[in-house]
């Protein structure tokens, strides 16, 4: 809409300005009174027509741009509940990793696999201190 009515309030601008000129060399005409005062009636409105659509343009953009901080906001803290998760679960699906790659007589049988549990339980619990630190 503003881009149509720009034109068209340029052009009731230019036409007061010629029909105020047209007053000053025909001072006493009527007709040309009455056709002055309905060009600037109509350069008022033009102008006020603009001014409604550009501030209802700022109301939509400043509308929309609240919704997508909201939308930014909660996907941040999807993004963190996913991190959270990913924290807890990567070193205890490690540990699986290990277990699940050797029978389970040997993997008692070996005592390095306690130093490998305690280890990455330990870490786990590392990374998600420092997760929560973050916040």
């Amino acid at each position: 809409m503003i881009d149509e009515a720009t034109p068209i309030v340029r052009a009731g601008r230019h036409l007061a300005q010629v029909i105020s000129e047209l007053r000053k060399a025909l001072r006493d005409d009527l007709e040309v009174l009455s056709i002055r005062d309905q060009a600037v009636n109509m350069e008022r409105s033009g102008d006020l027509l603009l001014q409604d659509a550009k501030s209802s343009l700022d109301f939509m953009i400043a509308k929309n741009a609240v919704a997508q901080a909201k939308d930014a906001q909660k996907s941040a803290k999807e993004a963190q509940k996913l991190n959270r998760l990913a924290a807890f679960f990567f070193p205890l699906m490690t540990i699986a990793a290990v277990f699940g790659m050797n029978r389970p007589g040997e993997i008692l049988a070996n005592g390095g696999i306690i130093v490998i549990v305690i280890l990455g339980l330990v870490l786990g619990a590392i990374v998600q201190a420092s997760l929560k630190k973050s916040e």
